[in-house]
């Protein structure tokens, strides 16, 4: 799953009309498998390599990683989930 996060005005922005902005990628895995929290570690990497050179925007800079969350049955669910935030510049 895909969602955006924010879009805000660096503390550090150049010209007005700089922008961050941030999305998340989260991916879930069964967590009966007896493997699941490996695969799930697994899964964040390949996330991870898949957007190297990703460019959301025109003019955008690369994707900069922000953090990793790894949830073990998110609301119950017999599931393991990754959540990895990441972020971009742009200019308006």
């Amino acid at each position: 799953t895909l969602y955006s996060g924010t879009t805000v005005k660096p503390e550090d922005a150049r010209h007005p009309g700089d922008r961050e902005f941030t999305f998340v990628v989260e991916a879930l895995v069964p967590a009966g498998l007896d493997d699941a929290h490996r695969m799930v570690v697994d899964i964040a990497e390949d996330i991870e390599q898949s957007l190297d050179t990703l460019l959301l925007l025109p003019d955008a800079l690369p994707l900069q990683f922000q953090e990793s969350l790894f949830l073990e049955r998110p609301d119950g669910v017999a599931a393991m989930a990754v959540q990895i935030m990441f972020s971009t510049r742009y200019r308006r």
